[in-house]
């Protein structure tokens, strides 16, 4: 175990403080190693985030934990769609916790977490494929807005889908990487902004599956950065097929869809959302 690794894990006064100093002294250009359950995983030393939760293996446990268990009743074997994958922490949870998990299909942007990603998808005993690309209702290319200095998206400046400026990207919809997928799919969709597009573009996936999952982010910065509320990625959604949406972090707490979102839970938090479209 290395000196980073250990520190990051460890439960110590000063731990922030330790980060910085070493920050400041250019020490946190190296990686932390660590497992997830039985598999290996690396990411970025300079990213608290996983310093503070203690390393990858503890990333958004309990709301991955629940949505596992949704997907182990199904009962049969699924393909997961990790889009917005940064380094692929919660494709290796997937695995973790789900036994009939049958393929991985990771999509993200980022020219610089797309490395790490790759290298800990190679280490799973299930077929992966891991993408370079941003995900949209379109195949071509467009701009992406992210921090160049930044090795994944969990510094604080995520990055998103913006005509204004940024890096080239290539960008694919869900139907057109799908391919032949398994009856029962799972889609995670962190995509700062983009979620409208994303599943206007897997109408043909979503429709044709038995069953469907999703694990959906609502970031209130971002809706006011969009203007696409709530509401209204809930209905592309359920335009192509019904869903039921409850918070993953709230267990049963469910979504009244008879009522706005931002009138049922605080503004001043992100959500993570569980729809399920289940035959």
């Amino acid at each position: 175990m290395t000196l980073l690794t250990a520190l990051s894990r460890l439960s110590y006064p000063g731990k922030y403080r330790v980060f910085n100093v070493l920050d400041r002294l250019g020490a946190l250009s190296g990686d932390i190693h660590c497992k997830v359950g039985p598999y290996s995983c690396t990411v970025p030393a300079d990213q608290f985030h996983f310093w503070r939760i203690g390393g990858p293996r503890n990333y958004q446990i309990r709301r991955i934990q629940r949505f596992a268990y949704d997907l182990n009743a199904l009962n049969e074997p699924f393909d997961f769609f990790d889009l917005g994958a940064d380094v692929g922490v919660v494709s290796l949870q997937i695995r973790r916790f789900c036994p009939r998990l049958r393929r991985i299909i990771a999509v993200e942007p980022n020219p610089k977490a797309f490395p790490y990603l790759r290298k800990n998808l190679a280490g799973l005993d299930v077929k992966t494929e891991a993408i370079n690309a941003a995900v949209s209702n379109f195949d071509g290319t467009a701009r992406f807005m992210f921090d160049s200095t930044q090795r994944s998206d969990h510094g604080g400046h995520l990055g998103h889908l913006d005509s204004s400026g940024g890096q080239e990207v290539k960008v694919l919809t869900v139907d057109s990487i799908a391919g032949d997928h398994a009856r029962a799919i799972a889609l995670k969709v962190d995509v700062e902004g983009a979620e409208k597009a994303v599943f206007e573009g897997a109408r043909k996936t979503l429709a044709a599956s038995k069953s469907t999952l999703l694990f959906l982010e609502i970031e209130p910065g971002v809706v006011k950065r969009t203007g696409i509320s709530p509401e209204t990625i809930f209905e592309t959604a359920e335009s192509i097929r019904p869903f039921s949406w409850r918070l993953a972090d709230e267990g049963t707490a469910a979504v009244d869809r008879g009522r706005p979102f931002f009138d049922q839970f605080s503004s001043d938090h992100q959500y993570d959302l569980i729809g399920a479209s289940v035959s």
